[in-house]
């Protein structure tokens, strides 16, 4: 493997050198008698001399895996990463079947190729359409639920409110707001998401028997922004966090705020009130939260207080947001039935089935 990856190395370093001095090429990287490849012409150098290889690298290693192990199936939970999409590629090309499991909602966004499982199973109808959207074949996808929320089904019996309270030093007498802010990347400003925690903070300052918790985002590592920012709205009672069980926290929140988190799924998906802060004013939410009536969408900042206490205390909202959360969960959760993974596993043996009839005498594969 090592030598193939060495030669292959080789091979993109002699095409970069014949790409670089290829003019026409290089000019039709132009837009408006602008030069983009003197823009992009780093990254495609890298690709050339490191990701390329690194990704010849990958299918080598998953070819010699796969003629070893002789699986029956390929299973992956993202394949559109290159690493994942590589070795689902490398398992097409043995005719291995391969299933991509969605795990985490898909956005309606005009980025990424229409995916290169054999099939693909999605949490529900909404995103079996977004993906057709994207070019899909729809006999592709296959809607059984999130194998992931079975264990949701009971949550009452799973979680204990009183232990998580006190293991995160939280007092059980008052009511929990959870904010999730973003990671800083290409679509989230920072201004935005400081915009969000100021706004959100100020916002629930004044309100009674009220505990804040911040839950820091995987990519995030700044707990001292988010204090200050505490400090400066006069509100004493807030923990930041990082590092702890999503579901637990979301378990004890009496009202979840994001901005386009995929956390909001989740959220909805345990019954928890949900308000979308549409703060930024270049980028739209991506996630249809509001668009279900499953969350409360405040795009005003100064109507944020009293959207929060709707969803705290008023009941004519909160049966708003239950009847919109049953809405939700019928287009974008399936049945929420605690069965997903055994409709999953049974299209797993389907697929297995499907591969040995369709093998010259019942072979598993001709390449391997």
């Amino acid at each position: 493997m090592r030598r193939q990856v060495k030669r292959a190395a080789r091979v993109f370093r002699r095409r970069w050198a014949l790409l670089r001095r290829d003019n026409v090429a290089v000019a039709a990287f132009c837009w408006r008698h602008l030069s983009l490849w003197d823009v992009v012409r780093r990254r495609i150098h890298d690709n050339f001399f490191v990701g390329f290889p690194e990704l010849v690298q990958i299918i080598e290693t998953a070819r010699q895996a796969f003629v070893l192990e002789r699986p029956e199936i390929v299973v992956v939970t993202d394949e559109r990463p290159p690493f994942q999409r590589a070795f689902v590629e490398t398992a097409n090309s043995l005719r291995i079947p391969t299933l991509n499991i969605q795990n985490a909602i898909i956005y309606e966004y005009p980025l990424g190729s229409p995916i290169s499982t054999r099939k693909m199973t999605v949490d529900g109808d909404y995103f079996k359409q977004v993906l057709v959207k994207m070019g899909n074949d729809e006999r592709k996808i296959i809607v059984t639920g999130q194998p992931r929320f079975d264990p949701l089904v009971r949550g009452d019996l799973r979680f204990q409110r009183e232990e998580i309270m006190e293991r995160l030093g939280l007092d059980p007498r008052k009511k929990v707001i959870v904010l999730f802010p973003e990671g800083i990347d290409p679509v989230v400003r920072e201004a935005d998401n400081d915009q969000f925690i100021r706004a959100t903070f100020m916002a629930v300052r004044d309100l009674l028997d009220i505990q804040v918790v911040t839950k820091l985002h995987p990519i995030d590592f700044d707990f001292v922004k988010p204090r200050r920012f505490a400090l400066e709205a006069g509100l004493n009672d807030v923990e930041i966090v990082k590092d702890v069980d999503l579901w637990e926290l979301l378990f004890i929140s009496d009202v979840a705020l994001v901005t386009m988190s995929t956390v909001g799924h989740e959220a909805i998906v345990m019954g928890r009130p949900l308000i979308q802060v549409s703060i930024s004013k270049t980028e739209p939410t991506y996630t249809p939260y509001a668009e279900f009536g499953a969350a409360l969408e405040v795009s005003d900042i100064a109507v944020l207080r009293k959207t929060i206490e709707k969803a705290l205390w008023d009941p004519v909202t909160r049966l708003r947001l239950e009847e919109g959360r049953a809405n939700y969960v019928t287009h974008l959760a399936h049945r929420l039935d605690g069965r997903a993974s055994e409709r999953v596993v049974d299209l797993i043996y389907q697929m297995i089935r499907e591969s040995v009839a369709q093998s010259p005498n019942g072979a598993q594969t001709d390449a391997v």
